[in-house]
């Protein structure tokens, strides 16, 4: 790669480096560079939480017990022995948390996909869309086939990605140090008979007590999908979304607790500018810390974002 040239941050160097990352062209270590200035709309929004059982009845299912089946929500560090710790991959919470992302949006009469169905996704839509098929044969720019796709796509996958289309909210695994155990006790059903199976009893391992640890990310969200979270959130804290294996069988209440939000952007998002008061700058940012939680100091803010909802919805 000897057409390649390359320069070196250095501690004294460490100025002129930061102009080349604050200014639109800078010559830097003799390398003209040219760099396109940010547009002011990013944000970054991260929510810890704590994650419980809903009641002292309520459990997470640990093994089915049934030789080869993989039904578990709580796994085990594979790296550790049976009291090793334990673990609710992200995947596990992204799933149940756009379900009620799609129940709420349904309910306020907003159409939205089924990404399960493979006639009508939004990604299948997508991939048989003529426009976006014609504007890739014309080598548009990606930002006009980019802004197509977002408009072929519904408001859920607007927010939780499509196969076109990278989400605005990520899902880290939610660890926990402590879980307390317990073995119950399961009967086959004969489905001719309905009575007991012979030779069909097995045992089911669940986590009747769990302290779990997690964070949401949100990137470069707008106002209404802010108020659409913050009302899959509010359900969440309510126990009103079940997670993992066995949600039928009564398996999966769990609810949680707000531990800290952190806020970064930048001066265009005026709804966070005007309703967040900021605590101080990270570079071309805006930062925020909220801790201590009470929803209730917070009505006039969720008040606001469910307008925006309610507006995106009525569009």
């Amino acid at each position: 790669l000897s057409c390649l040239e390359s320069a070196e941050v250095t501690p004294e160097n460490l100025d002129e480096f930061v102009s080349y990352l604050l200014d639109e062209k800078i010559t830097f270590q003799g390398l003209e560079i040219n760099k396109v200035k940010t547009d002011g709309t990013g944000s970054y929004i991260e929510i810890e939480y704590v994650l419980t059982l809903e009641d002292e009845d309520a459990s997470l299912i640990v093994s089915s017990g049934i030789p080869g089946d993989a039904d578990q929500t709580l796994m085990r560090d594979k790296d550790k022995d049976e009291g090793g710790k334990f673990f609710i991959p992200g995947s596990s919470i992204k799933g149940p948390l756009r379900a009620q992302a799609e129940r709420i949006a349904r309910h306020l009469n907003k159409d939205v996909c089924d990404p399960t169905d493979p006639d009508n996704s939004c990604s299948e839509i997508i991939k048989k869309s003529a426009k976006i098929t014609e504007m890739k044969k014309a080598k548009k720019n990606s930002k006009e086939i980019a802004e197509e796709i977002r408009q072929e796509s519904c408001p859920i996958c607007n927010i939780f990605g499509n196969g076109y289309l990278s989400s605005k909210i990520f899902f880290t695994d939610v660890h926990g140090e402590t879980t307390t155990e317990q073995i119950i006790e399961n009967v086959g059903i004969d489905r001719f008979t309905g009575g007991a199976a012979d030779g069909a009893k097995f045992n089911t391992e669940v986590a009747t007590a769990v302290n779990l640890r997690g964070k949401i990310i949100l990137k470069n969200i707008d106002e209404w999908q802010a108020g659409l979270i913050a009302f899959v959130i509010r359900d969440w804290i309510m126990g009103d979304i079940r997670i993992g294996f066995g949600k039928m069988k009564g398996y999966g209440r769990c609810k949680v607790n707000l531990d800290k939000i952190t806020l970064c952007w930048q001066d265009s998002n005026k709804w966070l500018t005007d309703k967040i008061e900021k605590s101080g700058e990270n570079g071309l940012y805006n930062h925020a810390v909220l801790e201590d939680l009470k929803l209730a100091e917070y009505k006039n803010v969720l008040e606001g974002l469910y307008a925006k909802l309610k507006d995106e919805v009525e569009k």
